[in-house]
């Protein structure tokens, strides 16, 4: 799964026998998720709608997700799944953190991950997971129930 905003068509034939399925996430870096009433996810639903559908789809696994660096758009959709997946918060933070170390043209901090947090705790609910599920169920993303469940079942430990 390719997640990127740009030349989408340039990863298509990097392994033979491997299918690339890019996603162009258009939305504006990480603001994404930072204002789920104006500018962010009103602009970006369908893109999170595009991205777990494909997770919910049993015949896109295995998958590999990638882009160029990792931390505004595809960070935002892995922080999602992550969430969704009941990953602990130092985890996900870790994982987002060790983009710093390919060349990214500076550094990142948390600042992005703590707005993604923040909006998927606007739902009011126990957990992230509930949270994030609760996001990913809204009207405005539309993911099935059928669907979160599938995806948890492809990628939790039973």
């Amino acid at each position: 799964l390719y997640v990127e905003n740009g030349n989408r068509a340039k990863y298509t034939d990097i392994i033979p026998g491997i299918n690339c399925a890019p996603i162009g996430i258009y939305a504006e870096k990480a603001a994404l998720l930072q204002d789920l009433d104006n500018q962010g996810l009103t602009s970006g639903y369908a893109q999170v709608k595009q991205v777990f559908d494909f997770y919910s789809d049993p015949a896109n696994y295995p998958n590999f997700v990638h882009c160029y660096i990792g931390t505004d758009r595809t960070g935002c959709m892995c922080y999602l799944l992550e969430s969704l997946l009941g990953m602990k918060d130092e985890d996900m933070y870790r994982d987002y953190l060790w983009s710093n170390f390919g060349l990214i043209n500076g550094t990142r901090d948390l600042g992005a991950i703590r707005n993604y947090e923040r909006k998927l705790k606007s739902f009011g609910k126990a957990t992230m997971a509930e949270n994030c599920e609760a996001f990913l169920k809204s009207a405005q993303v539309g993911i099935s129930q059928q669907q979160i469940d599938t995806i948890r079942e492809f990628l939790l430990e039973k």
